[in-house]
């Protein structure tokens, strides 16, 4: 498999004039070196307020209901928390706010009653608010509100498609391994960072974790739209250098890259991707705007 090349990172004229005579591939230029480290910090989303106008309808309004058993997604299970909110909506009307309770495996799930007509047959839409996350979801599976109808159970909770509602509801995992090999005073270190870049935003960043030995860079990009795509960057504190990778990494929603960089002895990093973005079938990608949960 070709090797990429990376970009050197420079700063001032004499590198913007080294860049009109050199093309992507082609940088093979020595260190500068004397960098501190950047300092890389992930843009954040706008945090999302608990709702207070999700509460349960009257009872005596609607003499009809149908019960839902939801467990969340893996993306939203590890985050839930009593300050939590789901709610049951047809149309704009909130009709139903579920309650915490252990499904037959003593996980977590929610209890919700859903009130109508007994006649209604319109579409049932769910909506979470998750506390730890600042984050709102809804879902983009079709329910059919059904008088005295059961949708999931304590043995087999209902699990739907939940899509975020943030200004970055797309994400993909990166697992990066860097080989300075050929540098015979050159060692990742602990205080070394990997970051996912779409233009000069930062979307992800990562220090390096000991691994039995080796150091991995483990870090999760968020993305605005479902065609962006990520550049990565790596600061070595011992080179005193950022290095760009010269591959761009299109989104693979809830995917994971596994990467292994090389820096060669004239500040080129080539890079194998060991494995390609795999999307996991629990975290699909249904419909524009979502981040499955």
């Amino acid at each position: 498999m070709k090797l990429i090349k990376a970009k050197y990172l420079f700063s001032g004229l004499a590198a913007l004039l080294l860049a009109a005579a050199c093309t992507e591939e082609d940088w093979t230029v020595g260190f500068s070196g004397e960098m501190e480290n950047p300092q890389w910090e992930r843009v954040e989303a706008q945090p999302a307020a608990r709702p207070t106008t999700w509460v349960k309808p009257d009872m005596n309004i609607y003499s009809a209901s149908m019960t839902a058993v939801i467990r969340m997604s893996d993306y939203i299970y590890p985050s839930i928390g009593d300050n939590d909110l789901l709610a049951a909506f047809i149309g704009t009307e909130c009709r139903g706010v579920g309650q915490q309770i252990k499904d037959a495996a003593g996980e977590t799930v929610y209890l919700v009653q859903v009130k109508g007509d007994p006649s209604e047959t319109g579409q049932v839409t769910f909506r979470y608010y998750c506390d730890a996350l600042k984050e709102l979801f809804h879902t983009s599976d079709a329910v059919s509100f059904e008088s005295d109808a059961q949708l999931g159970n304590v043995e087999t909770p209902q699990v739907l498609t939940w899509n975020s509602e943030s200004e970055l509801p797309y994400y993909m995992d990166f697992d990066v391994s860097v080989d300075l090999s050929a540098f015979g005073q050159g060692e990742v270190s602990a205080v070394d960072q990997v970051a996912a870049f779409v233009g000069e935003e930062c979307r992800g960043v990562a220090s390096a974790a000991d691994e039995e030995g080796s150091y991995v860079f483990r870090l999760r990009a968020w993305a605005r739209t479902a065609d962006e795509s990520f550049t990565l960057k790596y600061y070595s504190s011992e080179l005193e250098n950022v290095y760009v990778y010269g591959t761009q990494y299109p989104l693979a929603h809830a995917g994971k890259e596994e990467v292994a960089m090389a820096l060669d002895t004239q500040g080129n990093m080539g890079a194998l991707p060991v494995a390609s973005g795999t999307l996991d079938e629990s975290m699909n990608v249904v419909g524009n705007k979502q981040k499955e949960e």
